[in-house]
C-alpha cells in the first residue's frame, strides 16, 4: 500500500488509488467543477432573464456569455416577451375604451356610471399590472 495515496472524500469513503490515478481523480474533478459552475450560471441566467420586464430590461438581461444560454432560458425569455406583449395590448385597449368613452362625453355624464366603473376597473388592472411590472 506504500505505492498508492490515500485519499477521503465526501462521505467518508475512503481511497486508496496510485499516484497516477489520482492525478487523473483531480483533472476529472476540476473539469466537472468548472460544467457543475456553468449549470449553476445557466440557473442565475434563467432567473434574471425572468425578472425582465420591459422591452430594454429584457434585452439588457438577454445578453450575456454565450455559456449561459439554455434551452431553459430561451423558454423563459419567450414568455417575457408574451408578458409584455399582453401588458401592451391591455394599455391600448385601455387607451382605446378611455378615448371612445371620452368622444361621447360618457365619462362626464352623471347618468352612465357604467363606463367610468369599467375604465376605472381597467385603470386599476393597469395599474396594477405596471406597479409589479415595472412601467
Amino acid at each position: 500500500m506504500k505505492d498508492y495515496i490515500r485519499t477521503t472524500i465526501r462521505g467518508g469513503v475512503v481511497l486508496c488509488v496510485p499516484p497516477k490515478d489520482m492525478e487523473e481523480l483531480r483533472a476529472a474533478i476540476s473539469l466537472l467543477e468548472a460544467k457543475l459552475e456553468i449549470e449553476q450560471m445557466r440557473l442565475v441566467a434563467c432567473s434574471v432573464v425572468s425578472l425582465a420586464n420591459t422591452p430594454e430590461s429584457a434585452a439588457q438581461a438577454r445578453d450575456m456569455h454565450p455559456d449561459y444560454r439554455s434551452f431553459a432560458c430561451d423558454d423563459v425569455a419567450r414568455m417575457v416577451d408574451r408578458e409584455i406583449e399582453h401588458r401592451a395590448t391591455i394599455s391600448r385597449l385601455r387607451d382605446a375604451l378611455t378615448a371612445a368613452a371620452e368622444q361621447r362625453n360618457y365619462l362626464s355624464s352623471p347618468y352612465d356610471t357604467g363606463w367610468q366603473d369599467a375604465i376605472r376597473w381597467i385603470n386599476q388592472q393597469v395599474g396594477d399590472a405596471a406597479m409589479a411590472g415595472g412601467e
